[in-house]
């Protein structure tokens, strides 16, 4: 008996002890990993059986009295998930901010996941509709789960939603809730340099010289570009008056503290109904914009109730979605209203939004009126709205917008054999603008030149007071299998403009799934709130992107508008894991066109991974793009090849290291600009790591060098993107400290130098020459910029 208790007490618990103690079973390490293996993917082991699955028989004899199934302790680590939910920045796709938010809030506040819906498993970060109604289907059937982890068995669930899930719900409620939950974040960054377009400063020093540039060259006496001007319907005095802008513009920009972006926001929801929120964002001007909201939840079939700023979203957002950010390849969706406390500014709405959900019916409705930036023309119509980056007052709030909305839909779930998870609704949108919008390009571009705006783009958009939009949402799923899709018309003062459609389909497998996805984007849909699935911006490679063609230099920051370019593709993914040491993590092919010129473009990304051994893992991964630019005399294609390298693992005591290779290159085609070089290429090598000296204190750190030789390139760091241009080096090191149970601190430095080479200016023929000098030949040189930038983010919950 009492050798019996003494080997109860040394078993080791296969659930729940940690990777060391595992790893003192006699067994052979492969079997180790395997075993750490199936516990990270499928979360527990149910029986000491399950050993068979990943040891063999004989193995399995020697330890199976050796180890104890014990249930897995659910344990809440919420700085752990605020930390995790700030390094979805650091991805390709990254997810929108009003959903982080919302992450944010139930890592402190989780979901009752027995008395959930479809909508809010949606929610949940990197959840597929697969996932959602697999996991609510199981829970329908068994009326409720008793642990999260019982959510493991629910047939078409994923090991990875499942991983994705459990960390956010709950299955009862406490015997004792606290009154009130919440958060308050503080964030704020620094850099030393006004140019510094990977902080959110959008070349404020070109477009300074651009405008002065431009003041110059409409004098009398500058006749080129005053002719064109004049030319185009503009008077003396409208050009005058012009003059006089952009000197106020430019005085606006040198004058401005943009060296810190700083927000503070705080929620507050009390007995889990009453849902406060507040935010203050610091604008270039030094001015504050302010947010906030005040809300009602889960208060009968009431699910929201919201006044002040709240956020929208329908279907897969090809009808509404109200943010700034820019979410392209992003194909995971979820319909809801929440309260608005992100930095969203143009897009956002301002009034009172609700949903309702009495039995199987789901009614929204909502009505905004705020005012607007925009581009104005000179007969005080609107050309375009205008996200006016740099908050500069010449854009600001120059005309107001009514939006009104409503979604009625009905869960057909189980109704005469229809799936589970079948849902219908039916949407409609109404935005009316006090000032007509109508396209003028003498409003906006330098015209008379060999490339002047002729992009159906910009010019096929019918004007008019009022938007309307009808459309149509509905999704189903059985098994592994689900497919959704959302139709929309748009209909410009009364008149059919055009119409947008998407449909996607998945089915997957534990280890492997396919993805498909079919869209279609009119050129007379211009929804200023559709946030669909895109490959380009809409005004992606038009003539906004060059300020020497504008009237104003500014307008180029129309590029950086949310809604999706005309085109109809067809994108296919898939995961493929063909053993424990090899898989195919994601490749992709989508092949759409660019509807304005008709024009076919295809972008195709593969990586495959080898794990020799548990800690360490092999990725390689290509990517080639072949896409055409329209012009009015003929189209251009460039050819992109991207090649990574990347090897990382994770070492004792959960410190992390990562070494990244990349090689890129880009065919241009022949032009008067690329006559003979027109490969341009560049690469980078990065290297970052974490170490963690606690539980709750790390330190992260990376350092990259790069040259680029024309071609730009992209890095991830700890919690976000990072733009490389020139040729450079930076390291950055960031502070990681869980302060205590209720109080996150991150504070991060970075130093990074880039180099500029200028080089074939003597072979200029005196073209170029120092101002106020005459022609003379120049030799190259180097032009080297050194920049500091810095941030601290604070989040205190209760």
């Amino acid at each position: 008996m009492i050798i019996l208790l003494i080997l109860f007490q040394l078993q080791v618990d296969l659930n729940n002890a940690p990777a060391e103690e595992i790893k003192k079973l006699p067994i052979s390490t492969g079997s180790i990993e395997k075993i750490l293996d199936y516990r990270r993917e499928y979360g527990y082991f149910r029986s000491v059986y399950e050993l068979l699955k990943v040891v063999s028989p004989e193995e399995f004899r020697k330890i199976k009295y050796l180890v104890v199934i014990k249930k897995p302790e659910e344990i809440k680590d919420i700085p752990y998930y605020i930390e995790r939910i700030q390094q979805r920045l650091a991805s390709e796709e990254r997810p929108s901010e009003v959903f982080m938010d919302e992450w944010q809030m139930l890592a402190i506040n989780p979901m009752n996941i027995n008395k959930a819906e479809i909508e809010d498993v949606l929610l949940l970060d990197r959840v597929n509709l697969v996932d959602a109604i697999s996991v609510m289907r199981y829970i329908r059937k068994w009326g409720r789960i008793r642990y999260p982890s019982d959510m493991r068995a629910a047939p078409g669930l994923t090991s990875y939603g499942y991983r994705n899930i459990r960390d956010f719900v709950i299955t009862s409620e406490p015997v004792k809730p606290p009154s009130a939950v919440g958060y308050t974040r503080l964030y704020t960054s620094w850099w030393s340099r006004k140019d510094m377009e990977d902080v959110g400063m959008p070349n404020i020093e070109e477009k300074i010289d651009y405008m002065n540039t431009m003041i110059n060259d409409l004098s009398v006496d500058t006749l080129t570009t005053y002719e064109r001007v004049s030319a185009s319907g503009w008077s003396d005095e409208e050009i005058q008056e012009l003059k006089e802008r952009l000197g106020s513009e430019v005085g606006d920009l040198d004058a401005m503290r943009y060296r810190r972006k700083t927000y503070l926001k705080t929620r507050l929801l009390y007995k889990n109904h009453l849902d406060l929120g507040l935010m203050a964002m610091e604008m270039p001007d030094g001015s504050f914009f302010p947010k906030g909201f005040i809300g009602l939840k889960n208060v009968g079939i009431v699910d929201g109730l919201y006044f002040g700023n709240f956020h929208v979203s329908l279907g897969e957002g090809v009808l509404f979605e109200n943010t700034d950010d820019i979410l392209s390849r992003v194909y995971s969706k979820a319909e809801g209203l929440f309260g608005d406390l992100t930095t969203t500014r143009e897009f956002r709405t301002q009034g009172l939004g609700f949903r309702l959900s009495p039995s199987r019916f789901r009614i929204t409705g909502f009505y905004s009126r705020a005012p607007k930036d925009g581009i104005m023309n000179r007969d005080s119509t609107l050309n375009l709205y205008f996200t006016n980056p740099l908050f500069l007052r010449t854009f600001r709030d120059v005309f107001t917008e009514e939006i009104y909305g409503t979604s009625f839909g009905i869960d057909l779930s189980n109704l005469y054999h229809i799936p589970f998870g079948t849902y219908i609704g039916l949407n409609h949108m109404m935005i009316y603008t006090d000032k007509r919008q109508r396209i003028s390009p003498a409003d906006v571009e330098i015209m008379y030149d060999s490339e002047d705006i002729t992009d159906p783009v910009y010019l096929a958009p019918i004007g008019g007071y009022v938007k309307r939009f009808e459309g149509v949402y509905a999704r189903t799923g059985i098994g592994n299998f689900a497919m959704s899709g959302e139709y929309a018309v748009q209909f410009n003062d009364g008149v059919a403009a055009g119409k947008a459609y998407l449909v996607k389909a998945r089915v997957q497998t534990d280890n492997n799934y396919i993805f498909a996805l079919f869209r279609h984007y009119d050129i007379g849909y211009d929804n200023p709130y559709a946030r669909p699935f895109m490959e380009q911006k809409r005004y992606d490679d038009t003539p906004f992107e060059k300020p020497y063609r504008l009237i104003d230099a500014v307008y180029t920051d129309v590029v950086n508008l949310p809604s999706p370019k005309p085109e109809e593709g067809l994108y296919l993914e898939t995961r493929y894991r063909f053993n424990r040491y090899f898989t195919i993590t994601r490749a992709y092919i989508d092949m759409w066109k660019n509807l304005s010129f008709n024009l076919p473009n295809k972008r195709i990304q593969a990586e495959i991974e080898y794990r020799p051994v548990f800690p360490v893992r092999i990725r390689l991964q290509h990517k080639y793009q072949a896409k055409y630019r329209g012009r009015a005399t003929e189209p251009t294609q460039s050819v992109t090849n991207e090649t990574t390298f990347r090897i990382y693992a994770l070492l004792t005591d959960y410190d992390y290291l990562d070494f990244r290779l990349r090689y890129g290159w880009v065919k241009l085609a022949s032009s008067e600009t690329y006559t003979q070089n027109i490969v341009i290429d560049g690469g980078y090598a990065s290297l970052s790591f974490e170490h963690r000296f606690s539980d709750r204190f790390s330190i992260y750190s990376g350092a990259a060098i790069w040259t680029t030789n024309g071609m730009s390139q992209w890095i991830f760091e700890d919690t976000g993107i990072d733009f490389l241009y020139g040729d450079g080096r930076k390291m950055y090191v960031s502070f990681i400290d869980r302060v205590s149970d209720n109080l996150f601190v991150r504070l991060k430095f970075r130093v990074k130098k880039e180099v500029y080479q200028h080089t074939g200016l003597d072979l200029s023929g005196g073209e170029y020459h120092y101002e106020g000098e005459p022609a003379s030949t120049i030799p190259g040189f180097n032009d080297e910029k050194t920049s500091y930038t810095g941030n601290l983010q604070i989040v205190w919950w209760w």
